[in-house]
């Protein structure tokens, strides 16, 4: 943003709302009978704020199990948002001529978004089996 490219900080905001309406859609389908109303609002009212995951990850401590939700949250998390932003920082760090000091934030944080990316995959796939 601080080069003039807009054009960045709206691809990450588009991102950040494709997994929140992704994450709205699968509430309709992982939010179980049994759950309590209390909950389901809790998570509505966190999911604009990118706090409904920390809400989950207590909610299932608590319960003992994790909720179903709480997988296709840190889904849209990784694999849309974290995708998006990585494909956004990537560009932005090959299309620009940056001081040393602003490539190495760029790559620590290019960095750190593969491997969140990474991580989530192979706690899905670890899953599964």
């Amino acid at each position: 943003y601080e080069y003039g490219d807009i054009h960045f900080v709206l691809a990450t905001l588009v991102g950040v709302g494709i997994a929140v309406l992704f994450t709205l859609v699968e509430m309709t389908n992982w939010l179980q009978p049994h759950d309590p109303t209390w909950m389901t609002l809790v998570v509505g009212f966190l999911l604009p704020f990118q706090l409904h995951v920390l809400f989950l990850c207590g909610y299932s401590t608590v319960k003992g199990y994790p909720h179903p939700l709480l997988h296709s949250s840190k889904l849209a998390e990784s694999a849309i948002e974290g995708t998006v932003s990585a494909l956004v920082q990537t560009y932005a760090l090959v299309s620009r001529s940056l001081a040393w000091e602003d490539l190495q934030v760029g790559f620590m944080s290019l960095s750190t978004s593969f491997l969140s990316i990474a991580w989530a995959f192979i706690q899905f796939d670890r899953r599964e089996k």
